[in-house]
């Protein structure tokens, strides 16, 4: 079963069926997920996380303490920038959508678009949990007497969503970018 739908070219019917519901986007994240999460669960093996470097002992190339801000700040932005993005393309391809006047070039795009937005969407949603999950745990870390709650599990958990957000960007502009250019 072939059929013209991915870019004009044929190819199997379930590529195209694949690509026309955004929940399909829901399982490739939680691949990425997870494999983000055992890579990060795996890169480190002491039990405990200096959170903070002002509680580092070991820190190397000079003093950084109390710098969580800096390199909060430097993953939040780029965060924040993606999550901006993201939605732009998900504003963009809607008001594609909605446009009653859209040439036939459009129509490979707009057979595409929901896994399209789907990626872009769940690449927010990722990336607005990090943030969050972050925050909340740089808090909790601060306010325990024991300063060993930023556990190795915490620590994959926050990278993973990170990262699966990121990564989920990237899918997704690809995706894009073969849809329309092919």
């Amino acid at each position: 079963m072939t059929g013209p739908c991915f870019c004009g070219l044929p190819v199997i019917s379930y590529v195209c069926h694949f690509q026309s519901h955004a929940g399909n986007a829901l399982p490739i994240a939680a691949f990425i997920y997870w494999r983000s999460f055992k890579w990060a669960q795996s890169s480190y093996m002491h039990p405990a996380y200096a959170f903070d470097a002002a509680r580092c002992v070991d820190a190397k190339d000079g003093d950084d303490r109390g710098k969580f801000g800096e390199h909060y700040g430097r993953y939040s932005d780029i965060a924040k920038l993606v999550v901006a993005l993201s939605g732009a393309v998900i504003a963009f391809l809607i008001n594609l959508l909605a446009d009653e006047k859209r040439s036939a070039a459009v129509g490979s795009l707009v057979r595409g678009m929901p896994i399209i937005v789907g990626f872009f969407g769940l690449s927010i949603a990722f990336l607005l949990a990090f943030m969050s999950f972050a925050s909340y745990l740089y808090e909790e870390y601060c306010h325990s007497k024991s300063f060993e709650t930023y556990t190795r599990r915490k620590y994959a958990h926050v990278s993973a969503t990170a990262s699966t957000g990121v990564l989920l960007f990237i899918l997704g502009t690809v995706w894009l970018t073969v849809t329309m250019f092919g």
